[in-house]
């Protein structure tokens, strides 16, 4: 289980199974990210998915991904209406916090 905390400089990765996490700017993922992704672009498909009939099941390669993760099926879901108060994920002191690298390394190994 894996928690995702994207804003528009950085994003924050929480492993909730091995107790570790990722922050990483946006100047550390640029190579890594499809090109033209941008924070607009990802917040528009949320927004468009929350909406009644709206699209909710995305694959990789509509986001932009290649290769084995190109037929990936991504879902959202359990959208509400309700007002809402966003506050930054605290990260526990029992996780641990690892390189971006490393987290990159670990995701081409699954």
């Amino acid at each position: 289980m894996v928690r995702i905390d994207i804003t528009p400089e950085e994003v924050l990765f929480v492993d909730r199974m091995n107790k570790r996490f990722v922050k990483a700017t946006r100047a550390e993922m640029t190579p890594f990210l499809p090109k033209g992704s941008d924070f607009e672009k990802l917040q528009k498909r949320l927004m468009d998915a929350s909406k009644p009939g709206g699209k909710n099941v995305l694959t990789g390669k509509e986001i932009g991904l290649t290769s084995s993760m190109a037929e990936a099926k991504i879902q959202l879901y359990d959208f509400s209406s309700d007002e809402i108060n966003v506050t930054a994920t605290e990260v526990s002191a029992k996780y641990a916090q690892v390189e971006f690298n490393d987290l990159i390394k670990l995701l081409f190994d699954l």
